[in-house]
C-alpha cells in the first residue's frame, strides 16, 4: 500500500533528524573528552607553575576648591587637614590593605599629602602590587570550566541519545500516534529535566525559564500524541 503523502514527509524528517542526532552525539563525546582531558591535566598541574608580579600606580588630584568639597580650618601639621565632600568629612591618612587569594598576594597601598603651594590641591598617590603563583588560580577556573563543559555535554548526549530513538520510530512509522511513538517521545520529555535543573543553576532564572518552556512545550505534545494513540486505537478495534 501507498503510504500517505504526510507520513512520508513525517518519515523523511525522522531520517533528517536520526542523522543530526548521530552528529551531535560525536559532537558531545568529544567535548566530553577534551574536558575530561582539560580537567585532570589542570588538577594534576603543580601549583606553583605560573608566577605573577607586577604593580599599578595611579595619582588622584583634588581641588578643594570646588563648591562641592570644601576643606575644615586646622592649624596643626600638614598632614592634619579633612577634606569635606558632599557633605562628608574625609581625613587623610596612609590606608594599606592586604590581601591573600589563592596564594596570590595583593597588596594595596594609599597616601594622601596636600600641596604646599596651594593648599586646596590634595592628591592621593595609590600604589596596589600584586606578587605570587597563580597556578592555583589557574587551575581551580581551569577544573570548574572543564566540569561546566563536561556535564553540558552530558545532557546533551543523554538527550540527544533519547531524541535519536524518537526520530528512528519517525523514521519507520507508518503513523505518528503509535505506542513506540508515544514512548520515545515520553522517554525524550524527561530527558529534559535535568537541562532545566542545569540552567537554573547556571544562568538562573532568566536562562532556567527558556528551557522549562520547552520541556513544558514537550509535554504539551506528549499527552497530545498519548491521546491520539488512544484514538487511533480505539479506531483500530472498532475496525
Amino acid at each position: 500500500t501507498m503510504k500517505n503523502i504526510n507520513i512520508k514527509k513525517i518519515n523523511n524528517l525522522g531520517t533528517i533528524g536520526k542523522i543530526v542526532s548521530v552528529i551531535i552525539k560525536v559532537i558531545a563525546i568529544i567535548a566530553m573528552v577534551i574536558s575530561l582531558i582539560l580537567g585532570v591535566t589542570a588538577a594534576l598541574a603543580p601549583d606553583d607553575y605560573i608566577s605573577t608580579k607586577g604593580k599599578i600606580e595611579f595619582n588622584t588630584v583634588t581641588d578643594c576648591s570646588s563648591p562641592f568639597i570644601s576643606r575644615s580650618n586646622e592649624e596643626d601639621d600638614e598632614l592634619s587637614f579633612k577634606i569635606k565632600a558632599f557633605g562628608i568629612e574625609v581625613e587623610p591618612e596612609r590606608i594599606l590593605n592586604e590581601a591573600e587569594i589563592l596564594g596570590l598576594k595583593i597588596k594595596s597601598e594609599s597616601q594622601d599629602t596636600q600641596d604646599s603651594s596651594n593648599p586646596d590641591i590634595v592628591t592621593t598617590e595609590s600604589l596596589t602590587t600584586i606578587e605570587g603563583n597563580t597556578g592555583k588560580l589557574i587551575k581551580a577556573f581551569m577544573i570548574g570550566v572543564s566540569a561546566l563543559i563536561f556535564i553540558f555535554s552530558l545532557l546533551l548526549l543523554i538527550s540527544i541519545s533519547f531524541a535519536k530513538k524518537l526520530f528512528v520510530s519517525l523514521e519507520k512509522c507508518d503513523t505518528p500516534f503509535s505506542e513506540e511513538v508515544v514512548n520515545n517521545l515520553t522517554r525524550f520529555a524527561y530527558s529534559l529535566v535535568p537541562w532545566g535543573i542545569f540552567s537554573f543553576g547556571t544562568n538562573g532564572a532568566g536562562g532556567g525559564v527558556g528551557v522549562v518552556m520547552v520541556i513544558v512545550v514537550v509535554a504539551i505534545l506528549t499527552s497530545v500524541f498519548k491521546y491520539g494513540a488512544e484514538l487511533q486505537r480505539e479506531s483500530d478495534e472498532t475496525l
